[in-house]
């Protein structure tokens, strides 16, 4: 559990994500802690019933600007908030990577919505002060065949965050970057599994660990970290044939 359990609001943006509720089950809210849901599908209530405290539902359509900026002005006035994850993503098969909707539908969601959303929620939240979680990936690390499109787009939202928890370092604002491997999950059962695959539970735990630890980037599983720091020293042509 959260050393620090969250007293004031709590947000997710990506009101579906596993990844986000699950960390959302191993916080410890109290009755009177609000959460924010923050997605397209106003059904996504029903998958926090056992939240302690008032649940609402914002609208937040990523590929539309002024809708980010109104829902995180209205967001600034209902309360204080001390805990948010960003899980929003879009994965795309490379299948489509030549298409030009495709495309920027992924850069739109992965990479200008969450960049946006990173600086609202920063500017928010230094006020105050909290926790904000970033749901990145170890796609951003290395471009691959398989899930470039997806990378490249994750990589900018990843770059934007770590400028933004160097910025406030020292202040009341700590920014975390986690970087799962294959997650079972919906987002990604039509993809091939990966060495190292998890569960969105398993990413959860690693989270809460990697806060508690004071870690800025924080990989699931944890041997990633080592497995992709060595990839990434491989020459191109030995690493694409692996």
């Amino acid at each position: 559990m959260l050393k620090n359990a969250p007293r004031s609001g709590v947000v997710l943006v990506g009101s579906t994500s596993e990844i986000g509720h699950s960390i959302l089950h191993e916080l410890e809210p109290t009755d009177k802690t609000p959460l924010f849901l923050l997605g397209r599908d106003k059904n996504s209530t029903s998958l926090v019933s056992n939240w302690p405290g008032p649940v609402t539902f914002l609208h937040c359509e990523l590929q539309n600007i002024n809708e980010i900026k109104n829902v995180f002005e209205n967001l600034r006035n209902m309360c204080r908030i001390d805990f948010a994850i960003v899980a929003s993503a879009h994965l795309p098969t490379e299948l489509n990577d030549e298409n030009f909707d495709s495309v920027l539908e992924t850069f739109n969601t992965n990479s200008t919505g969450i960049a946006l959303v990173l600086s609202c929620l920063s500017s928010i939240m230094s006020e105050s002060g909290g926790t904000l979680v970033l749901i990145s990936s170890v796609a951003t690390l290395r471009p691959r065949i398989k899930n470039f499109t997806y990378g490249a787009s994750k990589l900018s939202a990843d770059f934007f965050a770590l400028g933004l928890a160097a910025k406030h370092r020292g202040g009341l604002l700590d920014i975390k970057v986690v970087r799962p491997g294959y997650v079972f999950s919906k987002l990604s059962q039509s993809f091939p599994v990966a060495p190292f695959a998890t569960h969105p539970s398993r990413v959860a735990r690693d989270v809460i660990r990697g806060i508690n630890r004071s870690q800025n980037v924080i990989y699931s599983p944890r041997i990633l970290g080592i497995v992709m720091w060595t990839l990434r020293i491989l020459p191109s042509r030995l690493f694409h044939q692996l």
